[in-house]
């Protein structure tokens, strides 16, 4: 099998890899689970669907290696850098609660559901809507300035070398 893309093939192994643990560490603890399509379906199951979806479509989407643009691509990368250490601490919350005791598990299941999707959003939105907005904005302004910049390592060696020589 010749790999397409080695980097982003690595990017989805550790996308699949955490959405697994992820997956598997949820069953274990159903009753505090604050995730915002199981807090609304009360269905493990059907957030099963969404999320082996997302899975699904990441990778047809680094099996196809197929951008509309650089700015599509590096939103991808981004998207999949960024939800690997975000589901990774989602799975590592599941496994702390595997270990929880039951009456701290039921602490956890009696906070509502509103205040749960509040504390979960509020962790998305730092650890991924946040970053993810700000580096798509950072390659935008890159894209569009970079017409406007000489990159040429040979230039900055000779202007280096006439500044020494001046010194």
């Amino acid at each position: 099998m010749k790999i397409k893309n080695p980097i982003m093939f690595i990017l989805f192994i550790l996308f699949f890899i955490v959405n697994l643990i992820d997956w598997i560490t949820g069953f274990f603890v159903l009753s505090a689970e604050s995730n915002p399509i199981f807090l609304f379906t009360g269905s493990y199951f059907f957030t099963s669907i969404v999320k082996w979806g997302v899975v699904l479509g990441v990778w047809l989407i680094y099996k196809r290696n197929i951008y509309p643009s650089r700015f599509y691509y590096f939103f991808m990368v981004t998207m999949t850098l960024l939800a690997i250490p975000m589901i990774g601490l989602a799975a590592y919350s599941n496994i702390l609660g595997m270990s929880a005791t039951p009456e701290e598990l039921a602490i956890s299941a009696a906070i509502p559901a509103p205040q749960k999707l509040g504390i979960y959003f509020m962790f998305v939105g730092i650890v991924f809507v946040i970053p993810f907005f700000i580096n798509l904005l950072a390659f935008w302004l890159y894209d569009k300035s970079s017409k406007n910049v000489i990159f040429s390592k040979e230039k900055v060696k000779l202007k280096l070398w006439n500044q020494n020589k001046r010194s």
